[in-house]
């Protein structure tokens, strides 16, 4: 059973929800002018979530590790410079976009629930702070694809400050269609590792906060969905 109340009538309460959170398991959100800041959870339940949270984080730095050295192994099989590599990925984003337009492309890895359309996105690390005051950001689909076939180093300490969380990763719908289309391109031409190009995809997907997308650009087709193969 979840209860939530604001922060003046929990005061008021304290002593009490504590009692019965202890014996019954119940939980208590507190609110601040209608939004979530705590909550309030058994001790089992507090040490459940550690449990969960350590393998989550476990999970989490496998799978970017992996990431990682695909992206240095595709540095030496590739001997791009970062010129180069940004103008592959580039290449291979529109070819990826092309396919999109004309629904060739399979989105394996994207979810059919997430928005469509939204307000703007910032393309940087945000003003405004998430929830504990982590900074929030979202990724760009060049530089990713840059990364994956052996340049845009930049990326990687951002990425193990995401793991770590000293930062907080908004995923736009698009950003995982973008990302999709250009991955296969390049996989096509051998530029990268499929597996870690799928798992990049998966991490952004699993770990990321869904949001709405930003405006599409010209040619994409309002309203077009795809789904999880």
């Amino acid at each position: 059973m979840v209860e939530q109340m604001d922060g003046t009538e929990f005061a008021r309460r304290a002593k009490r929800l504590v009692e019965q959170v202890a014996e019954s398991g119940r939980e208590v959100v507190v609110q601040h002018e209608g939004r979530p800041v705590a909550v309030l959870i058994s001790a089992g339940d507090y040490q459940t979530f550690q449990r969960l949270k350590g393998q989550r984080q476990i999970r989490f730095r496998r799978d970017l590790d992996l990431i990682h050295q695909a992206a240095e192994e595709a540095a030496l099989v590739n001997s791009f410079s970062d010129e180069r590599a940004r103008d592959v990925a580039k290449q291979a984003q529109l070819v990826g976009r092309s396919r999109l337009r004309t629904g060739q492309a399979g989105v394996r890895g994207v979810s059919a629930g997430l928005p469509h359309f939204g307000g703007e996105l910032p393309a940087a690390l945000t003003e405004a702070p998430g929830p504990g005051g982590v900074p929030r950001m979202t990724f760009d689909t060049h530089l990713l694809l840059t990364y994956l076939i052996g340049a845009g180093k930049e990326l990687r300490p951002m990425l193990d400050a995401w793991a770590g969380g000293q930062i907080e990763v908004l995923v736009p719908r698009f950003l995982l269609l973008d990302l999709r289309g250009g991955i296969d391109a390049l996989a096509e031409q051998g530029r990268l590792d499929p597996e870690a190009g799928e798992c990049l995809l998966e991490l952004l997907a699993r770990e990321g906060e869904p949001v709405a997308d930003p405006l599409l650009p010209a040619g994409f087709l309002p309203g077009w969905r795809g789904r999880l193969n």
